[in-house]
């Protein structure tokens, strides 16, 4: 079973935002500006949320463990959320993941 293995799988990338966003918090939810594009994304109260988890870098599973810390939400519907957040948020080249050790 893969079971262990995907749980490694999340704790091998460090995510982290990229540079050149501007980002201003707006009545919960958070609108995302970016610079070298010129396109603006919204997120919702728990993509804020991590959002502002991102300003660090942080993995998968922590980010799913801050949401199931602060929201009344299963772990596997958290991870299915957060997982799919960041599969968007990095496709659009807004999120930067790095694996391994940094020096």
């Amino acid at each position: 079973m893969n079971a262990g293995h995907k749980v490694k799988d999340l704790n091998s990338i460090k995510w982290s935002r990229r540079p050149q966003l501007i980002d201003r918090e707006i009545e919960g939810e958070t609108v995302l500006l970016d610079l070298k594009s010129g396109v603006y994304y919204s997120l919702n109260e728990v993509g804020s949320e991590i959002w502002r988890l991102l300003a660090d870098k942080a993995t998968e599973e922590e980010l799913v463990d801050a949401i199931t810390a602060k929201y009344e939400v299963a772990k596997d519907e958290a991870a299915r959320d957060v997982s799919e957040l960041i599969k968007d948020l990095s496709g659009e080249g807004l999120i930067i993941g790095e694996t391994g050790q940094t020096p």
